[in-house]
């Protein structure tokens, strides 16, 4: 039996769902979680903060559960200043704070995805101070579970594997940090436990098929698709014939050029403690399933530009080329983020010429082109700060790789400028309205806030740039009407 050891239920709760898991029983305050399936032989236990609640955890693991392997997994505090905040780690040795005699190996198997650190265990919090001075000289990570977690385990013999996410630096800065990063480290670490314990949840064909072609990112593409036929239409509402073909092409281009990602991609997820738990990487789709929705994809592109006319069918391969190569650019360039950018600039104009029959286009679809350019590239290169450290590690080509995390943001940041422009260009043509320019405020308004170090970067690249470009999208649709 495999138990998991979270302190709160909020760090648990990535897990939690991952596994369908469902509350069984508490021990006072022991909160006992069961997976429903995939996961038959594993338990996640919430203890409550500090030593003591996690020491009693330990001991319902290791006495009432029989556990042969316990997992304490959770957030931590980072002292040594290449643990950047995101970052998931496994603990090598494990200290207590005023008691360096105590500190030990941990004795558990090893997980070669995760970086090994070493952990102290505090009474109270650190942030800042004279205190995180000394704990640094000597330590990696810290926190207020780990160590007593790992000392029942040594008593009773049983091994023992602690996985640590940072949230903060426990600097003066660190509360605020923490309540910032807590949710998205918390699925980071929860995709690292997954990948180490090879957790394979049992969920239905279409919910794996929603997770790897992300349907719910190809909402915001659409209004996109109907801006650019609206505008082919002459500004008037066009046949409904051609809305159902373009959002048809607009589905099967974006499952293409996904299903092609994933397929391209698989390896290299499989190193990337963040992605391992995709489809392909954890064996949840095959890759012949994978194939397959990329040509149901292919099909469905193909079929909605023959049935919007001869033009569109002519033009098909145009967009195919840059969504069957996009996903390969990260191996040869730094600027691999402007790939998808052209792929989302086009939809647009293709669009449009599916409305109006020509390519010859005008200036305001041109501008929302430009604009769904510089909202997507931006917002990818904020995307890609993540994985900083591991594109550097394997050799991949990203702009936060080559110009770290400042000449990234400040590149994405000139790309978004550049993008408002275009976005207010086009608010100017359709007659500066007054309900357009709240749109446009609100565009530029989550533009912004997708360049706040405050707000997680999950949360930066999704719903912000989502926002951000419904709204864009939206500009000469509402200023026209």
């Amino acid at each position: 039996m495999n138990a998991l050891i979270f302190a709160t239920e909020r760090e648990a709760a990535p897990l939690i769902k991952l596994l369908s898991a469902k509350r069984i029983s508490s021990d006072g305050d022991v909160a006992v979680f069961r997976p429903r399936s995939g996961a038959e032989h594993t338990v996640i236990l919430i203890s409550g903060m500090g030593r003591e609640s996690a020491r009693k955890a330990a001991l319902h693991a290791l006495d009432v559960l029989d556990s042969d392997l316990v997992i304490n997994a959770g957030v931590s505090g980072a002292l040594a200043a290449e643990c950047a905040p995101q970052s998931v780690y496994a603990v090598k040795s494990a200290g207590l704070e005023g008691a360096l005699q105590d500190r030990f190996e941990v004795e558990g198997p090893s997980w070669k995805h995760i970086e090994k650190r070493s952990l102290v265990t505090v009474d109270e919090p650190v942030f800042g101070g004279t205190r995180r001075g000394e704990l640094e000289k000597a330590f990696d990570l810290v926190d207020m579970e780990g160590h007593a977690i790992a000392a029942a385990c040594r008593e009773k013999g049983v091994p023992c594997v602690l996985v640590k996410g940072v949230t903060d630096t426990a600097s003066d800065s660190g509360r605020h940090d923490l309540a910032s990063n807590i949710d998205f480290v918390s699925g980071e670490v929860a995709a690292a436990v997954a990948q180490g314990l090879n957790l394979k949840p049992g969920i239905g064909a279409l919910a794996r098929l929603s997770n790897f072609i992300r349907v719910e990112h190809t909402v915001f593409c659409l209004p996109l698709l109907f801006t650019g036929a609206w505008l082919g239409a002459e500004r008037s509402l066009p046949a409904w014939r051609v809305v159902g073909f373009v959002f048809l092409a607009g589905l099967g281009a974006r499952t293409l050029g996904m299903a092609l990602n994933r397929i391209f991609d698989r390896d290299i997820d499989a190193k990337n403690v963040r992605t391992a738990g995709r489809e392909l990487p954890s064996g949840k789709m095959s890759l012949l399933h994978a194939y397959s929705v990329a040509a149901a994809g292919l099909l469905a592109y193909l079929l909605a530009c023959a049935g919007l006319g001869r033009v569109c069918l002519y033009l098909a391969p145009v967009p195919l080329i840059p969504l069957g190569l996009y996903s390969l650019l990260k191996r040869f360039t730094s600027l691999c983020h402007f790939g998808i950018g052209i792929c989302l600039g086009m939809a647009p104009l293709g669009a449009y010429v599916a409305s109006s029959g020509d390519i010859d286009f005008s200036r305001e679809v041109l501008l929302l082109a430009l604009y769904a350019f510089c909202w997507i590239s931006g917002f990818d290169i904020i995307y890609a700060l993540q994985d900083v450290e591991f594109d550097r590690k394997i050799g991949l080509k990203s702009l936060p790789a080559a110009l770290g995390v400042r000449g990234s943001e400040a590149v994405a940041a000139c790309v978004h400028a550049v993008g408002m422009i275009a976005a207010f260009g086009i608010w100017v043509g359709a007659g500066c309205g007054v309900l357009a320019g709240l749109v446009l405020a609100v565009a530029a308004g989550a533009t912004l806030v997708g360049h706040l170090r405050s707000v997680p970067l999950a949360a930066r690249f999704f719903p912000c740039s989502a926002v951000a470009g419904v709204a864009g999208a939206l500009i000469p649709l509402i200023g026209g009407m």
